[in-house]
């Protein structure tokens, strides 16, 4: 979980019996649809092109972004994501020795894989909506590049590639100019950003693979008194272990509705802590005393 916490009033209860309820909104790791789990590994980045190919550049920039993006979101060091450069004709990668020599080439037991990629035409289409700019309203040009790439992810324990996917999108600019322009000089204003554009869809691709951050917002009870007074502020402080050895001892009450509410902070602090098991067991307890 990310220390992003926000703790909002949600409801006060007048009965003493009764606690208050906080909603609090925390940024969740949710995993990847590809359900890639890197376990600490460092990914490689292999690009391939065919020779005398005009798109040979494009693909290279598509790797550098791939492990950027690699490099920012599982934080590690600038530069420690390995990228190389192939010429198609130079791999058989149905060969398990051409894979294991890319293997021990980027020193990686996971290696990305980009190739195939072909860049077509810009294509152009014109917004009945203005932008703005430069204090006025103007006619906007909407620019769109479509690409392909095929990608693979091949494993050293994995007999074949797998995880081999088509991407086939439109990277897309919004030009706003005193009057509408043509495909021609459109595509010649949007000529000199092409580098950075496939470093960023590259970056794009990455994030396939990575695991994204996604808001939820969870209640948090407690009771008028110092120790759960404490533990909430133990958990707006994301001392979420010291919260919990709090409304561990309180679980243990004799006072059922005291005993279930601590079960279910202990469920939600779990869920942070991404202790998915555990609060399942907390969860059960709190729904088995207080009915819910």
């Amino acid at each position: 979980m990310r220390k992003s916490l926000i703790a909002i009033l949600s409801g006060l209860f007048l009965i003493s019996c009764s606690p208050l309820s906080y909603t609090i909104s925390v940024e969740k790791r949710v995993d990847s649809p590809s359900e890639i789990d890197f376990q600490g590994e460092i990914p490689g980045i292999i690009t391939l092109s065919e020779r005398e190919c005009a798109d040979s550049i494009n693909i290279a920039q598509i790797g550098i972004g791939m492990a950027r993006a690699f490099e920012e979101q599982l934080s590690l060091t600038s530069g420690s994501v390995p990228v190389y450069f192939f010429y198609s004709d130079e791999l058989d990668l149905s060969s398990p020795q051409a894979r294991e020599f890319l293997h021990r080439y980027t020193g990686t037991d996971m290696i990305f894989l980009a190739d195939s990629l072909n860049i077509e035409e810009c294509q152009v289409s014109y917004p009945a909506e203005k932008g703005y700019y430069d204090g006025r309203f103007m006619p906007q040009t909407a620019v769109y590049l479509p690409y392909k790439v095929d990608l693979s992810l091949i494993r050293r324990d994995s007999p074949e590639q797998d995880n081999h996917i088509s991407i086939d999108e439109n990277y897309s600019w919004v030009l706003i100019s005193e009057t509408p322009l043509s495909k021609e000089k459109a595509s010649e204003k949007v000529f000199p950003y092409l580098s950075e554009t496939f470093i960023q869809i590259g970056e794009k691709i990455a994030e396939r693979f990575l695991p994204k951050w996604e808001t939820i917002e969870r209640r948090i009870y407690l009771f008028n008194d110092d120790k759960w007074t404490q533990a909430y502020l133990h958990a707006y402080n994301f001392e979420w272990d010291r919260a919990m050895e709090i409304w561990m001892e309180e679980a243990k009450s004799n006072n059922t509705k005291r005993a279930g509410y601590a079960a279910y902070n202990i469920s939600v602090a779990c869920e942070i802590l991404e202790l998915e098991q555990l609060g399942q067991h907390w969860k059960e307890q709190a729904d088995k005393l207080l009915n819910f």
